[in-house]
């Protein structure tokens, strides 16, 4: 894959496509006004329809002239990983984070 660019925004599901040869599903997505479709045969197309609508990042390239997604995250999974490694940290050294609660 050439050309990876990242991009944030709201995914957006413009159509469902056909199927790939091997019978998986494929999504023509939007985000960040960008329009793209996901690879034949990939495990994100059967968890795609669980991110729309929702803050994501992508990263799209080009593959054979088409743009494609590489990887997806969604924004809350990042926060939880991030802030469930500091609580890990803190409880590993003995003190107790401040939270807004």
């Amino acid at each position: 894959m050439k050309n990876v660019t990242s991009h944030t925004g709201i995914l957006e599901i413009v159509k469902r496509m056909d199927n790939s040869v091997n019978g998986n599903p494929r999504f023509m997505l939007r985000c960040d006004g960008w329009t793209f479709c996901t690879q034949p045969d990939c495990m994100v197309a059967y968890m795609i329809e669980n991110y729309e609508g929702k803050m994501v990042t992508v990263h799209i390239g080009t593959h054979y002239g088409r743009c494609q997604l590489k990887s997806l995250w969604k924004h809350d999974d990042v926060l939880e990983t991030h802030e469930r490694l500091h609580r890990k940290i803190a409880a590993d050294y003995g003190y107790y984070l401040q939270t807004g609660e």
